[in-house]
């Protein structure tokens, strides 16, 4: 799911944004209500919701990443 959203950013204006969103670790997390980022080891990573991403439109999607 995440990386629709990633696709859409680089196809549009927020290319910068999806570039930097490619170069990070993404999870799932189902215990989580939204979305975290978090620094593991030397590495950023975003955990998301699923189920919290597919109750937004596409724009709030982009907005919220």
């Amino acid at each position: 799911m995440i990386e629709d959203i990633i696709t859409n950013m680089l196809l549009t204006n927020h290319t910068w944004y999806g570039s930097f969103l490619l170069n990070i670790d993404r999870r799932e997390n189902k215990d989580i209500p939204t979305l975290r980022t978090c620094f593991e080891e030397n590495n950023l990573a975003i955990e998301y919701n699923p189920d919290f991403l597919k109750k937004l439109t596409l724009l709030q999607q982009i907005a919220i990443v």
